[in-house]
């Protein structure tokens, strides 16, 4: 019979009033889908994982990754509107002849 180490299969964890505890029991259903955990709550249950000596469960994970690619891809839109806004006010602000002047 071979031992398995029981840190390498991602656990379950249970929110208490202090945090996440850690289940020792791997067979127990994810305490939360991806898309239903909080990013504070993902951070608290891979916290908990690692102060137990465990590795950090891969929903968590995904949920820590997807937040960061957010939060990215939030603040490149927003660079490009910046960007794109002083193009506009640059253009506004170059006088344009008026309908009765003629060019010389």
């Amino acid at each position: 019979m071979t031992d398995v180490d029981n840190r390498a299969v991602p656990g379950t964890y249970e929110k208490t009033e202090t945090g996440y505890v850690r289940l020792d029991e791997p067979t127990l259903p994810a305490p939360a889908a991806v898309a239903d955990m909080a990013v504070e709550d993902a951070q608290a249950i891979i916290d908990a994982s690692e102060a137990s000596g465990f590795p950090p469960p891969p929903q968590a994970v995904a949920v820590i990754e997807a937040a960061a690619a957010a939060q990215a891809a939030t603040a490149r839109a927003a660079a490009e509107a910046e960007a794109e806004a002083r193009r506009l006010a640059r253009q506004s602000s170059k006088p344009t002849p008026s309908a009765g002047e003629t060019k010389e």
